[in-house]
């Protein structure tokens, strides 16, 4: 695990990262969203600011929005980890999770992080470890980039990231390629030099 993340931190990039959801879809997870049996998530929520900048729960904004995502077995175990964490934590709060409606993820005051927190947290951490910058984002098109060079359609991919238009998908499969086809390249060459 990387240095100055805790267990929250850690399982909410875990499941941000294998689940190619949006940061606000996970911020607005609740227990009752998640389905240990079959090992899904059920997305159908998202976080947003309302008036007076005020964070919000919402439907997804489209019908496509609204997914089952298949998860590994890992994640699954990890958040099962994190909701006996999470409730031992709380109840020295006074909250008592152990209810449906309980946010996956939620602040001391048992309420909604703000959606700028996944983003400080990140920054936070590639600092402190020396580690390339990339965008809370840009972890969900790495998800599609990586799903993509293992040989998955753009109808997959389309419906596990929620698009509405196609073309968003197809957008980020021609940049795979595009990065695929130069590292074809590059291996020729290198090839041919010795």
């Amino acid at each position: 695990m990387v240095e100055n993340l805790d267990v929250n931190g850690y399982t909410y990039f875990r499941i941000l990262s294998y689940s190619g959801a949006r940061k606000s879809e996970i911020l607005a997870l609740k227990w009752s969203d998640i389905d240990f049996d079959t090992s899904i998530l059920n997305i159908s929520k998202t976080l947003t600011r309302g008036l007076n900048n005020k964070i919000i729960m919402q439907p997804t904004k489209t019908v496509n929005g609204r997914r089952v995502i298949d998860m590994d077995y890992d994640s699954m175990k990890l958040l099962k980890l994190w909701k006996m964490y999470q409730a031992q934590f709380m109840l020295k709060l006074g909250f008592n999770t152990n209810t449906p409606d309980q946010h996956v993820f939620a602040n001391t005051r048992n309420n909604f992080y703000s959606i700028n927190v996944p983003n400080d947290r990140m920054r936070n951490v590639q600092k402190r470890n020396g580690l390339k910058q990339i965008t809370v984002h840009g972890l969900r098109h790495t998800h599609s980039s990586i799903l993509f060079s293992m040989g998955a359609s753009i109808k997959d991919v389309q419906a596990r990231l929620g698009h509405t238009d196609i073309q968003t998908t197809m957008n980020i499969y021609a940049h795979v390629k595009k990065e695929e086809k130069k590292d074809t390249a590059d291996k020729f060459a290198k090839f041919m030099e010795n």
